[in-house]
Protein backbone atom coordinates (compact mmCIF):
# COMPACT_ATOMS: atom_id res chain seq x y z
CA UNK A 1 0.00 0.00 0.00
CA UNK A 2 1.31 3.43 -0.89
CA UNK A 3 0.23 7.05 -0.75
CA UNK A 4 0.80 9.92 -3.16
CA UNK A 5 2.28 12.88 -1.30
CA UNK A 6 2.84 16.38 -2.65
CA UNK A 7 6.04 18.13 -1.61
CA UNK A 8 7.20 21.67 -2.42
CA UNK A 9 10.28 22.10 -4.59
CA UNK A 10 12.76 24.93 -4.15
CA UNK A 11 11.20 26.50 -7.26
CA UNK A 12 7.79 26.52 -5.48
CA UNK A 13 6.44 23.79 -7.73
CA UNK A 14 4.51 20.96 -6.04
CA UNK A 15 5.97 17.55 -6.85
CA UNK A 16 4.15 14.26 -6.42
CA UNK A 17 5.98 11.34 -4.86
CA UNK A 18 4.71 7.85 -4.14
CA UNK A 19 5.45 6.85 -0.57
CA UNK A 20 4.96 3.16 0.32
CA UNK A 21 3.83 2.20 3.78
CA UNK A 22 6.06 -0.85 3.51
CA UNK A 23 8.77 -2.00 1.09
CA UNK A 24 9.88 -5.65 0.96
CA UNK A 25 13.43 -6.51 -0.06
CA UNK A 26 12.41 -10.11 -0.76
CA UNK A 27 9.87 -9.17 -3.43
CA UNK A 28 11.95 -6.36 -4.94
CA UNK A 29 15.55 -7.52 -5.58
CA UNK A 30 16.71 -4.04 -6.65
CA UNK A 31 15.33 -2.24 -3.62
CA UNK A 32 18.45 -2.54 -1.45
CA UNK A 33 20.59 -1.01 -4.21
CA UNK A 34 18.16 1.87 -4.70
CA UNK A 35 18.16 2.61 -0.98
CA UNK A 36 21.95 2.46 -0.61
CA UNK A 37 22.46 4.59 -3.73
CA UNK A 38 19.94 7.19 -2.53
CA UNK A 39 17.33 6.58 -5.23
CA UNK A 40 14.56 5.37 -2.90
CA UNK A 41 11.98 7.98 -1.80
CA UNK A 42 13.26 10.52 -4.31
CA UNK A 43 11.49 12.53 -6.98
CA UNK A 44 12.60 14.83 -9.77
CA UNK A 45 10.85 18.16 -10.14
CA UNK A 46 9.44 18.32 -13.69
CA UNK A 47 9.75 22.10 -13.69
CA UNK A 48 13.37 22.72 -12.65
CA UNK A 49 14.89 19.22 -12.66
CA UNK A 50 15.89 19.32 -8.98
CA UNK A 51 16.08 15.91 -7.30
CA UNK A 52 14.11 15.99 -4.06
CA UNK A 53 14.75 13.57 -1.21
CA UNK A 54 12.07 14.02 1.45
CA UNK A 55 11.83 11.75 4.47
CA UNK A 56 8.64 9.93 5.42
CA UNK A 57 8.12 7.09 7.88
CA UNK A 58 8.55 3.84 5.94
CA UNK A 59 8.87 0.22 7.01
CA UNK A 60 11.53 -1.69 5.05
CA UNK A 61 11.23 -5.43 5.61
CA UNK A 62 12.79 -8.66 4.45
CA UNK A 63 9.90 -11.10 4.71
CA UNK A 64 12.14 -14.04 3.80
CA UNK A 65 14.53 -13.37 6.68
CA UNK A 66 11.95 -11.98 9.09
CA UNK A 67 13.44 -8.60 10.01
CA UNK A 68 12.52 -4.97 9.51
CA UNK A 69 13.97 -1.49 9.47
CA UNK A 70 11.71 1.42 10.36
CA UNK A 71 12.69 4.79 8.93
CA UNK A 72 11.99 7.65 11.34
CA UNK A 73 12.27 11.09 9.67
CA UNK A 74 15.12 13.18 11.06
CA UNK A 75 12.60 15.87 12.04
CA UNK A 76 11.03 13.35 14.43
CA UNK A 77 14.30 12.43 16.17
CA UNK A 78 13.44 14.20 19.43
CA UNK A 79 9.86 12.88 19.79
CA UNK A 80 10.97 9.36 18.83
CA UNK A 81 13.77 9.23 21.40
CA UNK A 82 11.33 10.53 24.02
CA UNK A 83 8.79 7.86 23.07
CA UNK A 84 6.29 10.45 21.84
CA UNK A 85 6.35 9.87 18.08
CA UNK A 86 3.86 7.02 17.88
CA UNK A 87 6.27 5.01 15.70
CA UNK A 88 6.96 1.38 16.64
CA UNK A 89 8.42 -1.82 15.26
CA UNK A 90 6.31 -4.93 14.92
CA UNK A 91 8.95 -7.00 16.69
CA UNK A 92 11.75 -4.96 18.32
CA UNK A 93 13.79 -8.14 18.74
CA UNK A 94 13.83 -8.67 14.97
CA UNK A 95 14.33 -5.15 13.71
CA UNK A 96 15.91 -1.76 14.05
CA UNK A 97 14.75 1.83 13.98
CA UNK A 98 16.85 4.25 11.96
CA UNK A 99 16.59 8.03 12.09
CA UNK A 100 17.04 9.78 8.78
CA UNK A 101 17.63 8.34 5.32
CA UNK A 102 21.46 8.13 5.62
CA UNK A 103 21.07 5.74 8.56
CA UNK A 104 18.68 3.56 6.54
CA UNK A 105 21.20 3.28 3.70
CA UNK A 106 24.00 2.61 6.15
CA UNK A 107 22.08 -0.08 8.04
CA UNK A 108 21.42 -1.95 4.80
CA UNK A 109 25.11 -1.68 3.89
CA UNK A 110 26.01 -3.17 7.27
CA UNK A 111 23.54 -6.04 6.86
CA UNK A 112 24.71 -6.68 3.30
CA UNK A 113 28.30 -6.90 4.57
CA UNK A 114 27.32 -9.55 7.12
CA UNK A 115 28.30 -7.39 10.10
CA UNK A 116 26.72 -6.91 13.51
CA UNK A 117 25.48 -3.32 13.65
CA UNK A 118 26.15 -3.17 17.40
CA UNK A 119 29.85 -3.79 16.80
CA UNK A 120 29.88 -1.23 13.99
CA UNK A 121 28.29 1.39 16.26
CA UNK A 122 30.83 0.56 18.96
CA UNK A 123 33.63 1.27 16.48
CA UNK A 124 31.93 4.51 15.42
CA UNK A 125 31.72 5.59 19.06
CA UNK A 126 35.48 5.25 19.45
CA UNK A 127 36.08 7.02 16.12
CA UNK A 128 33.96 9.93 17.36
CA UNK A 129 35.86 10.02 20.65
CA UNK A 130 39.15 10.05 18.77
CA UNK A 131 37.95 12.95 16.61
CA UNK A 132 37.63 15.10 19.73
CA UNK A 133 35.78 18.40 19.55
CA UNK A 134 33.84 18.05 16.31
CA UNK A 135 30.19 18.78 17.16
CA UNK A 136 28.97 18.36 13.58
CA UNK A 137 30.75 15.05 13.01
CA UNK A 138 28.73 12.24 11.43
CA UNK A 139 30.20 8.81 10.79
CA UNK A 140 28.78 6.26 8.37
CA UNK A 141 29.88 2.74 7.49
CA UNK A 142 30.20 2.44 3.71
CA UNK A 143 31.58 -0.96 2.79
CA UNK A 144 33.69 -3.98 3.62
CA UNK A 145 36.55 -4.13 1.14
CA UNK A 146 39.82 -6.05 0.93
CA UNK A 147 39.88 -7.00 4.59
CA UNK A 148 38.99 -3.53 5.83
CA UNK A 149 35.90 -1.69 7.00
CA UNK A 150 35.48 1.68 5.31
CA UNK A 151 33.88 4.59 7.17
CA UNK A 152 33.11 8.09 5.92
CA UNK A 153 33.50 10.96 8.39
CA UNK A 154 31.51 14.11 7.62
CA UNK A 155 32.00 17.42 9.41
CA UNK A 156 35.70 17.27 10.27
CA UNK A 157 36.44 19.83 7.54
CA UNK A 158 34.03 21.91 5.49
CA UNK A 159 32.98 20.23 2.26
CA UNK A 160 35.40 17.35 2.78
CA UNK A 161 34.77 13.69 3.52
CA UNK A 162 37.26 11.93 5.76
CA UNK A 163 37.80 8.24 5.08
CA UNK A 164 38.85 5.71 7.69
CA UNK A 165 39.83 2.18 6.67
CA UNK A 166 40.04 -0.11 9.66
CA UNK A 167 41.27 -3.73 9.61
CA UNK A 168 38.70 -6.46 10.08
CA UNK A 169 40.79 -7.69 13.00
CA UNK A 170 39.61 -4.64 14.94
CA UNK A 171 35.99 -5.56 14.22
CA UNK A 172 36.62 -9.13 15.35
CA UNK A 173 38.24 -7.90 18.56
CA UNK A 174 35.29 -5.59 19.26
CA UNK A 175 32.87 -8.44 18.51
CA UNK A 176 34.54 -10.60 21.17
CA UNK A 177 34.30 -7.72 23.65
CA UNK A 178 30.66 -6.93 22.82
CA UNK A 179 28.97 -8.90 25.65
CA UNK A 180 31.14 -7.18 28.26
CA UNK A 181 30.69 -3.77 26.65
CA UNK A 182 26.91 -4.10 26.62
CA UNK A 183 26.97 -4.50 30.39
CA UNK A 184 28.76 -1.15 30.77
CA UNK A 185 27.71 2.47 30.47
CA UNK A 186 27.27 4.16 28.08
CA UNK A 187 27.18 1.13 25.78
CA UNK A 188 24.27 -0.58 27.51
CA UNK A 189 22.13 2.33 26.31
CA UNK A 190 23.82 3.10 22.98
CA UNK A 191 23.54 -0.50 21.77
CA UNK A 192 20.05 -1.19 23.09
CA UNK A 193 17.45 -1.94 20.38
CA UNK A 194 15.45 -0.86 18.58
CA UNK A 195 17.58 2.25 17.94
CA UNK A 196 21.20 1.12 17.99
CA UNK A 197 23.43 4.15 17.45
CA UNK A 198 26.53 5.87 18.78
CA UNK A 199 24.60 9.13 18.23
CA UNK A 200 22.57 8.47 21.38
CA UNK A 201 25.51 9.78 23.39
CA UNK A 202 25.28 13.22 21.73
CA UNK A 203 21.48 13.14 21.89
CA UNK A 204 21.63 12.63 25.65
CA UNK A 205 24.11 15.49 26.08
CA UNK A 206 21.78 17.84 24.20
CA UNK A 207 18.66 16.80 26.14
Amino acid sequence: MSEIRKIPCYCDNLVEIEVPEEADLSSDPGLADRIIEGRFLSATCPKCGKILKPEFPVRVVDSAKGWELFLVPELDRGPFLLGKSGYSLRDPARGRAVIGYPELAEKLAILRSGLDDRVVELIKFYLSEKAGDAPDLEIYFKERSEGRLVFHLLGLKAEEVGISRLPEELYEKMARELPARMAEEPFSELLRPPYVSYKKAADEERS
